[in-house]
């Protein structure tokens, strides 16, 4: 998508979309209700765009559970019978630090806390994410696999109690 010319009337209204996968984008001009204005809101603005939101489907084979290769996924990771996972790229713009601050709480309230296990390759700041597990005092309950390839996720989904999916994005 192409910015207007700004040499346009400033009150000229556009017909342009931009679709994406959740409504929460920052852009550097100003927003509002999922329109995208030039300008500042305290200068007259001028229309660019609207965005839409369009949810990502599940691929079919998240559908398909093989217990045999879910069996041979749970030696080869050397994950336990019941455990909560996460799936994101590690880094704290995924909300993990909240994620492992809650967890911490949960740690501390139960007495036998499942473990986490969190799926992703490291991103930006991912130290940070893994600092906040030591200093959370629960890095002898949570791992952290890095990537795994996308055929083991539905697999490993499966095998999981539950999923913990904490983004404040998507």
């Amino acid at each position: 998508l192409q910015r207007p010319s700004l040499s346009v009337q400033a009150n000229r209204e556009y017909d342009y979309r931009i679709c994406c996968i959740y409504e929460n984008l920052e852009f550097p001009d100003y927003q509002t209700n999922g329109v995208i204005y030039h300008a500042s809101p305290e200068s007259p603005i001028q229309k660019m765009a609207s965005l839409k939101a369009i949810h990502l489907g599940v691929d079919p084979e998240f559908g398909k559970y093989n217990d045999e290769r879910a069996q041979y996924l749970r030696e080869h990771y050397c994950l336990p019978s019941h455990f909560l996972i996460n799936i994101a790229t590690v880094e704290p713009r995924k909300n993990l630090l909240k994620l492992l601050d809650a967890y911490a709480i949960y740690k501390r309230r139960t007495l036998d806390p499942l473990p986490l296990v969190i799926i992703g390759k490291d991103g930006f700041k991912a130290e940070e994410v893994y600092e906040r597990a030591y200093k959370a005092d629960v890095s002898t309950h949570v791992r952290f696999l890095g990537y795994v390839p996308e055929d083991d996720l539905a697999q490993l989904l499966g095998l999981a109690y539950c999923l913990v999916y904490p983004s404040l994005y998507e």
